[in-house]
């Protein structure tokens, strides 16, 4: 399954506020989708997450970087994956 498929389906089932979700929405349009989107995944590894964080302003890839976690969070809960290339990275 590819992360944006993946991404789509985790938001669709969070029951979180409307603003947070909005939130969640545009972190993944504007700097993960373009990046991550297309990869499988269990293909994306720790370098692909740095990688995309790396040169956004420290608030932003802390957000970015925070969606991302939830995302992987899920995708273990669901064992869709065994381990989460985001645990303990900081933003």
């Amino acid at each position: 399954m590819r992360f944006e498929d993946f991404a789509t389906l985790t938001f669709n089932r969070l029951s979180i506020r409307p603003k947070t979700l909005a939130t969640y929405r545009s972190m993944r349009k504007c700097h993960i989708a373009p990046k991550l989107g297309s990869v499988e995944l269990a293909k994306v590894d720790r370098a692909d997450i740095k990688d995309l964080i790396c040169g956004l302003p420290p608030q932003t890839a802390a957000m970015t970087l925070a969606v991302i976690k939830v995302i992987f969070r899920e995708a273990l809960e669901l064992e869709l994956i065994t381990k989460s290339p985001v645990q303990g990275l900081r933003g």
